[in-house]
């Protein structure tokens, strides 16, 4: 089974592009906990779409495909969200603490 579960918060703007008939959304997300970053796709319809800054929840498949640049084969890995939901703000970091000597 291909299912995929991450939670973080969306990095940047959500960039969209028309493939066919449908409409692709991209985007990276900062995983909770500073654990890495993903390359997350949404097909129109599947899901919402999240705006930059929101902290979700998402579940799907991990897809690899790959591509031509100048010639050169080169390959991505996408996580294609079928479910995603949006689970409050994100978890602020941690305050500083000041030590006295």
């Amino acid at each position: 089974m291909n299912i995929h579960q991450l939670t973080g918060t969306v990095d940047g703007d959500v960039q969209s592009f028309s493939v066919g008939d449908k409409t692709k959304y991209a985007f990276r997300l900062a995983e909770e906990g500073g654990k890495g970053w993903h390359n997350i796709v949404i097909w129109e319809g599947d899901a919402p779409v999240p705006r930059k800054g929101d902290f979700i929840y998402l579940e799907g498949r991990i897809a690899t495909r790959s591509y031509e640049v100048d010639g050169a084969k080169r390959y991505t890995t996408e996580h294609v969200a079928r479910v995603m939901r949006p689970i409050g703000a994100a978890p602020a970091a941690p305050a500083a603490t000041e030590f006295d000597d």
